[in-house]
This record gives C-alpha cells, structure tokens and sequence, in this order.
C-alpha cells in the first residue's frame, strides 16, 4: 500500500509550534515585568501613606503638648504666637525628600485646638496660579 504524504509536511507545522511557544515565551516575560513593575509601585505608595501617617502623629502629638502647655494661662510652646486672646501655630512636618505636611492652627484660651490650614505641600513647582510653564512651537 502507499502511503499519503500531507501537502504541508511536518515542518510548517514546527514553525507554527515554535511561534506559539515564542508568542507565550514573550507575553509571560510582559507578565512578570509588570508584576514586577506593580510591587514597586506599591511598595513606593506604601512607604509614602507610612510617612504621611508618621507626619500626622508627629503634628497630633505637638498639638496635645501644645494643649497641655497652654493650659488657662495662654502659655505658648515654641514656636507658637500669644495673640489676640489665643495662641497661634504655623508648622510643618517632613513627609518625605518631596513633600511636607503644613499645619496652621491656634489653640484658645478655652483649651480647644481649630486647624485653619492641614495639607500636603510639594517640594516642586508651584503652579496655584494655574498656569505652566509649556514649551509651544
């Protein structure tokens, strides 16, 4: 009896097994290198929501020493500010290299703390008044 041979043969069958497992081979590498990619962002936020917690902490803490200072006699803790019946505070808390927590805020002569200002300030470029500096041809 004779035998049929196929009109493709057994090699363009290789070449289509070895572009499939090429094709996987990439995509898997894409694969880790985002996971990859991913952790480190990650780990990156995680570091900076653990420092903004440690900064707000550090201002909680002020505030109480501040609180327990002041007492009924007005007394400031440096470098608060004895003023119109009340003391007043403007300091700032290391974040990281980049940021800063900026906290503003007077304790009364009744005891109770009220923050006028409590954010995030950057180390770059102030652009508040909206406009950037943009190269245009």
């Amino acid at each position: 009896m004779k035998k049929h041979e196929s009109a493709y043969g057994v090699g363009i069958i290789s070449i289509f097994l070895i572009f499939a497992v090429l094709c996987l081979t990439v995509f898997a590498t894409l694969a880790v290198s985002s996971a990859r990619a991913d952790l480190r962002l990650s780990e990156k936020n995680a570091d900076y929501v653990k420092s903004y917690y440690a900064a707000t902490a550090e201002c909680a803490a002020f505030v109480r020493q501040a609180e327990a200072a002041c007492g009924d006699t007005l007394t400031a803790v440096s470098p608060g500010i004895v003023e119109n019946g009340r003391v007043s505070y403007d300091m700032t808390f290391a974040i990281d290299e980049n940021s800063r927590l900026h906290a503003a805020f007077y304790i009364a002569a009744d005891g109770g703390c009220q923050y006028t200002v409590f954010e995030v300030e950057s180390e770059y470029a102030d652009v508040s008044d909206g406009s950037l500096d943009v190269w245009q041809p």
